[in-house]
């Protein structure tokens, strides 16, 4: 988080807007990711409406878009990976496996860059969290 921080600090300068630039930024893919998300899984417009509303309200979320934490890169790489997990079923049902083979080595490579550039613990749990996703495939 602070390499992206200081990259926006040298950018527009040392400003407490500049810090706080980067979880908003992050905020706004995090919703899209969302969206692309709820548009495989859902196929009612109003229910996908309705989930990001209440995405967009939830005190967690703002409570966490609002301050330079890592929690948002956490977020980011959650809705990421469950983006490209879906995208692996939808080349495996398809019968196109070389396909979901480079999404599977993509998500792995992912989960090793994640785990080995993170100082927090919290890299476990992106770790963790493909687990499932892995034994569904398998």
């Amino acid at each position: 988080m602070s390499f992206f921080v200081g990259l926006f600090m040298l950018i527009f300068g040392k400003t407490i807007f500049a810090a706080k630039l980067v979880p908003a930024l992050l905020g706004i893919i995090n919703f899209f990711l969302l969206f692309f998300i709820s548009r495989k899984i859902l196929k009612n417009k109003i229910a996908i409406i309705f989930l990001l509303v209440i995405y967009t309200a939830s005190n967690w979320v703002i409570f966490n878009h609002f301050y330079i934490r890592m929690y948002v890169f956490y977020e980011f790489f959650i809705l990421l990976l469950t983006l490209l997990f879906l995208k692996t079923l939808e080349f495996v049902d398809k019968e196109n496996r070389k396909k979901a083979w480079v999404y599977i080595i993509f998500i792995i490579l992912l989960d090793l860059i994640i785990h080995f550039f993170s100082n927090d613990s919290g890299s476990y749990l992106l770790l963790l969290y493909n687990v499932p996703f892995f034994i569904y495939l398998y």
